[in-house]
């Protein structure tokens, strides 16, 4: 087994610990699916509530966002056909068995590439923000190692594939009409925007 595999074991068996703990917590509300689920994970670091309801340009880059990426993702794990820690590595895991049946190869992570890429998208509207934002976007993509259904390089490949995915998309007409039309509709309804729920906030933050 290579360092890197050993490194993988060895940070599987070491999360276990976070059963039951706000860490897990969160890893349980990152695992939740959905483009509104994933745009609401990033309030906290955006400082709004990020909805269809107040932000709906938002949540529509973010749903295109997420479904581009996962393509480039499906076709590597089928390349690489990697097993999930779980298969032969006992230990607690956040999703009950009917789920992980459903999640197939390991290598790389939508997840963490669905969110890294929303990360770095966020942060291209809200430069200002951009620590912060890709921190949680990192924290996003790390929860599936706390759940125990990723190996830590599954997460470092799936942010690696959502740099080259928005660097593509830089000049791609459509994903530039959408950012465009968020920034826009930030900067009209910057005084309308919902603040992010204070006590999550505060918990997230502890975590980071």
């Amino acid at each position: 087994m290579s360092k890197e595999g050993q490194r993988d074991v060895s940070l599987f068996y070491a999360t276990r610990i976070f059963r039951g703990t706000p860490r897990w917590k969160l890893a349980l509300h990152d695992a939740q699916k959905g483009s509104d689920a994933l745009a609401d994970d990033f309030s906290c670091a955006a400082g709004f509530k990020i909805n269809t309801a107040s932000t709906q340009s938002v949540v529509a880059l973010i749903h295109y966002v997420k479904h581009g990426v996962r393509k480039g993702v499906s076709y590597e794990k089928h390349l690489w056909k990697r097993e999930r820690p779980y298969v032969n590595h006992p230990g607690p895991i956040c999703l009950p068995e009917t789920e992980r049946a459903l999640l197939g190869w390991s290598y790389p992570s939508g997840h963490a590439a669905a969110g890294y890429a929303t990360a770095l998208t966020l942060a291209s509207l809200l430069p200002e923000r951009r620590e912060a934002l890709l921190k949680r976007g990192h924290l996003f993509g790390e929860s599936r190692v706390i759940c125990g259904v990723h190996w830590n390089s599954d997460i470092l490949a799936g942010e690696e594939v959502a740099r080259a995915y928005i660097k593509h998309e830089q000049t791609d007409p459509h994903f530039q009409a959408l950012l465009k039309a968020a920034k826009v509709d930030l900067a009209t309804h910057r005084r309308e925007l919902v603040p992010p729920d204070s006590a999550e906030c505060v918990r997230e933050t502890k975590i980071r």
